[in-house]
């Protein structure tokens, strides 16, 4: 199911803040995965895509906030 959704008064700063500490969980994973068991990274793996998807998500909002978006 998708949906449009509008979220008044939204910090713009704060969003891209967010999405930043995001991505750099994300790099402190992959720097971790480089030395990880395997069985570690097979488990991470689907959280990776999860954050990966958040982060589009979060990328998407700040497009459409700073009038880059459809």
């Amino acid at each position: 199911m998708t949906t449009d959704i509008v979220v008044k008064n939204v910090d713009v700063p704060m969003l891209r803040e967010q999405r930043n500490a995001v991505l750099n969980v994300l790099d402190d994973i992959d720097d971790i995965k480089s030395f990880a068991p395997a069985f570690f990274c097979r488990l991470m793996t689907p959280r990776i895509e999860r954050l990966e998807g958040l982060t589009n998500l979060l990328d998407s909002m700040l497009d459409n906030a700073e009038g880059f978006g459809d």
